[in-house]
């Protein structure tokens, strides 16, 4: 499959009476945006804001980010089955707004405060802090169940991420990015063939990914290709957990791009497994077993990379699939975020066949966001135990900062010798 990512970056954002982007500046319309949302059925009105990197804004309750894309409309949507008909992903060319950020906003039921500062450390800790912003915050209709207020919710943020790439209909890029990779194209024989294993939160409305517009509670351990996750089929619903893997890390994964970058030169890229996070035990076994033997006998790889999207019970399943790919002749690397409490317990569950493993940060360890902020959106209180004035500084877990932990390897975290 090869896929094709035009670029477009973004250097300013601002209102203007048309929504048009020319060369780095993308100006909105506010209206227009406003009456695009609002075709969601149970979007009563919809608050719409702009951030800028420096300033003392602080956004909370945030529930995704998304980076805005667009493809012609002969090739269906950007993100297809969680927003229009299914289509194929990962083929032809996509359009990109690179470096602007869509961010939805809102408090619903059993959500997790995740919040993005504008200005201080907590803007040096996430790189959504370091790019404009559209902050969406919808309203709901009256009597509107509220899981199903949150997938729309989710939709309005990717609604409002085609509206703006759509500017670029008649823009050349800036730049191109390929992505191309068959299984059955004739390799350097000499280099190791590394698969990748990607779970994705799967536990229902609000605690799941969506894949092509299904919720991931009810797929099977499948072989997918990478590009349709750089191209939108994998999208975020999963408010319900602080370390918030938004479809902005998905749609610039990287670990998936890092494995591209290797490609042909220090490994082969073999290929993907898809798999869910089980809330039983067998359920979790059987997922290892058969994901384990995807990547053996199907993508054929030599050896497998790991990632989990999940908190503690997640970490049964990185350890079931680690043991199952070693028990089928298969070397293994596990990235997970930790969550290592005054005990010092980093993971809940240990397979002794994990012998090399990659943190990408310490969930629970706290930070201190000491600047004081003129501007706050989203609400006036945080959300859960997280406790002190929204505008002023305060302690909080280093998973709150949305960006901060990445369980995909995108975050900047590493450890120092105390």
């Amino acid at each position: 499959m090869d896929f094709e990512l035009a670029r477009y970056p973004v250097r300013s954002l601002s209102w203007g009476a048309n929504t048009e982007y020319r060369e780095g500046e993308l100006i909105v319309n506010r209206e227009a945006l406003r009456d695009e949302l609002r075709a969601e059925p149970l979007i009563d009105d919809v608050e719409l804001n702009i951030v800028r990197p420096g300033e003392r804004t602080r956004v909370l309750h945030v529930v995704d980010i998304v980076e805005p894309r667009w493809k012609e409309p002969e090739r269906g949507s950007a993100f297809p089955g969680s927003l229009g008909r299914l289509s194929q992903c990962g083929l032809g060319r996509t359009r990109a707004l690179d470096g602007v950020a869509v961010v939805t906003s809102g408090s619903l039921p059993r959500s997790e405060e995740a919040i993005i500062d504008m200005h201080g450390p907590g803007s040096e800790l996430s790189r959504f802090g370091r790019m404009p912003g559209l902050i969406v915050l919808p309203r709901p209709r009256e009597g509107s169940d509220p899981g199903e207020f949150g997938l729309a919710l989710m939709r309005a943020g990717l609604r409002a991420a085609v509206f703006l790439a759509g500017t670029t209909e008649q823009v050349e890029p800036a730049r191109t990015e390929a992505f191309s990779l068959e299984p059955g194209r004739t390799a350097p024989p000499d280099l190791p063939r590394i698969g990748y294993l990607s779970f994705a939160y799967s536990h229902g409305i609000g605690r799941q990914k969506l894949f092509y517009g299904q919720s991931t509670r009810d797929i099977v351990p499948s072989v997918v290709h990478p590009n349709e996750l750089l191209d939108g089929a994998l999208v975020n619903d999963g408010y319900t957990k602080p370390t918030k893997n938004a479809t902005h890390d998905i749609l610039n994964h990287p670990m998936i791009r890092e494995l591209y970058r290797r490609h042909n030169r220090e490994i082969v890229f073999a290929g993907m497994v898809l798999a869910n996070h089980h809330a039983t035990y067998d359920e979790k076994a059987a997922t290892a077993f058969h994901a384990a033997r995807l990547l053996r006998h199907v993508v054929e790889a030599d050896a497998v990379v790991i990632t989990k999207d999940g908190g503690g019970q997640a970490d049964v399943d990185l350890m079931l699939a680690c043991r199952a790919c070693e028990e089928a002749g298969l070397r293994t690397v596990l990235v997970a975020k930790e969550e290592a409490g005054d005990d010092g317990t980093a993971m809940v569950d240990i397979a002794p066949q994990a012998d090399a493993m990659v943190s990408v940060g310490n969930c629970p360890e706290k930070v201190r966001l000491d600047e004081s902020m003129d501007r706050v959106i989203g609400g006036d209180a945080f959300l859960g135990a997280i406790q002190g004035d929204v505008a002023g500084a305060v302690e909080i877990p280093v998973q709150n900062v949305i960006g901060a932990i990445d369980p995909i390897g995108g975050s900047t975290l590493m450890a120092r010798a105390g």
